[in-house]
């Protein structure tokens, strides 16, 4: 089953009173009704593909008492007659309609997904507006987009899509989801401090490399006498040690050597010694 799926067995689950289940249909009609509701066609066509999804509407619609018929054309959709079924006072900004309109035509990816995209789909362009500023409404800001001859709307930030979902009641669909965005923010920032550290590891060595080179200059050049005897040791150390930091550093000159030097001041003295061997060169 696909997170789509999950999402609107969920919602499906939820327990409408008459008036929620009455919205609620509304919105499955206005999303999936294949042309303009306001024509001389004197029925509803709900185009649900998904069996179990399309069986669960119809049960609903059996303990409402609401009449329905099965599409000649597909054994899932489900066929309701305009007398049957009053859709002039919908509700557009309740969370029943909105929840509605998600399980006629909305579709959600995947939960491996590089990305997240949730979309819901019209074919007509005056409801899809209609229901992106009853949307807004709630602070649920969608997109649009045409599509051929479909009206969309969609929302791509995983925050977004968590919003709506709490918003439609699809609360362990939106656990779901936190669980797994919180995993893979987490795994996203351990490869982050992973490729850091090996980042910083490359510019330690490659400076530790530079450092050796210089001192071994001054060393073979005869150049020892530019320098003091505590920044003689604080070279030799570092060319001995290159995986210790300037503070391990300060902290072994003031304990082995009596040489009590802030970082700053160590940072001066490997300047000092790239400004002699830049001359000296």
């Amino acid at each position: 089953m696909t997170f789509t799926q999950e999402v609107k067995q969920e919602i499906l689950s939820i327990k409408y009173n008459l008036k929620e289940w009455n919205s609620f249909l509304r919105g499955i009609i206005y999303s999936s009704f294949k042309n303009k509701v306001n024509t001389n066609q004197d029925f509803f066509e709900i185009r649900i593909n998904k069996e179990h999804i399309s069986t669960l509407i119809k049960q609903k619609l059996s303990k409402f008492h609401i009449p329905y018929f099965k599409d000649t054309k597909n054994k899932n959709w489900i066929i309701i007659n305009k007398e049957d079924f009053d859709i002039s006072e919908s509700d557009w900004s309740s969370k029943s309609f909105l929840a509605g309109v998600f399980v006629g035509t909305g579709t959600i990816s995947k939960l491996d997904a590089h990305s997240y995209h949730l979309e819901i789909k019209f074919y007509n362009q005056e409801i899809s507006s209609k229901v992106q500023k009853k949307l807004e409404n709630h602070t649920l800001n969608f997109f649009q987009l045409q599509r051929n001859n479909n009206f969309i709307l969609y929302i791509k930030k995983s925050e977004q899509i968590l919003d709506f979902l709490g918003f439609i009641g699809a609360i362990q669909s939106f656990k779901k989801l936190f669980n797994i965005k919180i995993q893979r923010d987490y795994e996203s920032n351990a490869n982050r401090l992973t490729n850091l550290d090996i980042s910083n590891a490359k510019r330690s060595g490659i400076a530790s490399e530079k450092h050796n080179k210089n001192y071994q200059f001054i060393i073979k050049g005869r150049l020892l006498h530019l320098f003091r005897q505590e920044e003689i040791i604080f070279f030799d150390l570092k060319s001995k040690e290159p995986n210790l930091s300037l503070t391990q550093m300060v902290e072994i000159l003031e304990e082995k050597f009596g040489i009590k030097k802030t970082k700053s001041s160590l940072n001066h003295w490997l300047i000092k010694l790239n400004k002699i061997v830049q001359k000296y060169s």
